[in-house]
């Protein structure tokens, strides 16, 4: 008798998994990052992520052959390639000058701004859930940030200016989404991106020893498996279905954070992140405001 057939997988399943296998990912990136932070420059470190990581591609990508990875839209390559890389250098100087779970948290406001960048961009219609996301998102950076305590740490604004710029790349992973694989997307970003991070070595260059070669490996390999599984995820399944999974890379980090370098989490990170948290939830259509009739069109 032969045996039933085994149900396929939902994409929506298996995007929500690759998402938060490549957010652990990330997280272990920022040990990394933060490992390097005092033995190399800023510039150094982001050349070396990519470097790094495009050495890790290029095996495979001499397997699938060069006729794979022409792409049908270069423009959409080149402005993800840009607002990526200028995350990636404000999220690596935040992680250098803050505790890596405030670090992470602010990187992970970027879910709160998808849905006004793609509103903008796209021309995806905007709700009362997203105005309300955007003042409770505002309401949990200043809970953490507590500027009337203390003055803001310009790190933590770098910090902020860096979630802009990752939310930008991924509503452009979005709009590519229907012509362009995940493999063609993290190619052409490796490759651009350790080309224009190249560029400023010059300025700021220090001799990096031996003992730190493991670590830059580490740094590729992270980086790599991290970008592959978030792009994938994104072509998988709209980014309003599963981008909230974004923010189990701040517990990832908090534990890595308590477990490798001592840092504690403060009633402000807590209550902060909750609100941030809560906020990404209600901009993408996952939870409806007190007295809502029906659920949020979703709007990634």
């Amino acid at each position: 008798m032969p045996k039933p057939a085994t149900p396929p997988i939902s994409p929506l399943l298996l995007g929500g998994l690759a998402l938060l296998a490549g957010e652990f990912s990330f997280a272990l990136l920022a040990v990394v990052v933060r490992e390097l932070a005092g033995e190399l420059s800023q510039v150094q470190i982001v050349f070396f992520r990519n470097l790094a990581a495009l050495i890790v591609m290029l095996p495979w990508m001499l397997r699938q052959g060069f006729a794979h990875f022409k792409p049908a839209r270069f423009r959409y390559h080149f402005l993800r390639s840009a607002v990526g890389i200028g995350g990636m250098y404000c999220y690596f100087y935040a992680i250098g000058n803050l505790p890596l779970a405030l670090a992470v948290l602010l990187g992970q406001t970027a879910p709160i701004l998808i849905p006004l960048i793609a509103g903008v961009w796209l021309k995806e219609r905007s709700t009362s859930a997203v105005y309300a996301a955007i003042g409770l998102g505002f309401s949990g950076v200043m809970v953490i940030l507590a500027p009337w305590q203390h003055p803001l740490a310009p790190a933590a604004l770098v910090g902020l200016l860096g979630a802009f710029f990752a939310a930008t790349a991924k509503v452009t992973i979005r709009r590519m989404a229907g012509t362009e694989p995940s493999s063609l997307i993290v190619f052409y970003f490796t490759l651009i991106s350790t080309l224009v991070s190249a560029l400023p070595l010059g300025l700021d260059w220090q001799p990096a020893s031996l003992s730190l070669w493991p670590w830059l490996l580490a740094l590729g390999v992270t980086a790599a498996i991290g970008q592959f599984l978030m792009t994938k995820a994104f072509t998988l399944a709209p980014a309003g279905r599963i981008g909230a999974l974004s923010y189990s890379q701040i517990v990832f980090a908090a534990l890595l954070g308590w477990w490798l370098f001592q840092e504690n989490l403060d009633w402000h990170l807590v209550a902060g992140g909750l609100l941030i948290a809560y906020a990404g939830l209600l901009s993408m259509g996952l939870i409806r405001l007190p007295g809502q009739a029906g659920r949020q069109d979703r709007l990634a």
